[in-house]
């Protein structure tokens, strides 16, 4: 008998007033204010690129130079740094919530798209953290309590579009199977393309590598 297909509930979708509430729950107390200044940061990091430089180089700087951006700006509400197996993360140890910034389709961002999808694959350490295989994330005993939200953007030549969602699994081949809760970003636009820029869909991965445990 062949498996049955998974059923899933529609995302849950917050807006508005209603994504300003979500994000103060997790921990954010400015709400969508951080997050929306560190996009812009990396996007603008991003957008200093020209034709002259590695097509991959404008994705580095927004993955990067946004990354580093939220870490500023979460600080003062507990938010902490943290490598994992290569994965660059910002954690809240109390609340047991993870966040990696992350490129997204052209659907991220976008509430009238039933289900946005992650730009590369999700390989095996974020497969473990989302599907919950890996223990040691808060040095816990116990089996995984944790939440992975992805910071999911898409960034066009005129603009940037987000989401602060979380995934539900990752599928084997990287995908995201589903998102429970999506809370939408206020985006913004560019008020003039830059110069000479690099193609935007060269916008890498973020760092991961393929870990694999000794046997004990």
């Amino acid at each position: 008998m062949s498996a049955q297909p998974r059923a899933f509930r529609p995302s849950r979708v917050y807006t508005g007033v209603e994504t300003e509430a979500r994000l103060q729950q997790l921990g954010i107390r400015e709400g969508s204010r951080g997050l929306v200044d560190a996009l812009q940061d990396g996007a603008a990091a991003a957008r200093s690129t020209t034709r002259l430089h590695p097509p991959v180089y404008g994705g580095v700087r927004m993955w990067a130079e946004g990354t580093a951006s939220l870490r500023s700006y979460l600080a003062d509400d507990g938010w902490e740094p943290l490598r994992y197996f290569g994965v660059d993360l910002v954690v809240h140890p109390g609340r047991a919530i993870a966040l990696l910034m992350t490129a997204g389709d052209a659907a991220a961002g976008n509430p009238d798209y039933a289900h946005p999808q992650v730009r590369y694959e999700r390989r095996i350490v974020i497969q473990g953290l989302v599907n919950g295989r890996e223990r040691d994330l808060f040095d816990q005993e116990e089996p995984p309590v944790w939440e992975v939200w992805f910071l999911l953007h898409h960034l066009s030549a005129t603009s940037v579009r987000a989401e602060l969602s979380r995934p539900q699994f990752v599928t084997e081949d990287g995908r995201v199977g589903h998102w429970p809760e999506r809370v939408i970003i206020p985006g913004f636009n560019f008020r003039e393309p830059a110069s000479e820029q690099v193609p935007l869909d060269s916008t890498p991965p973020d760092v991961d590598v393929d870990v694999r445990r000794r046997a004990g």
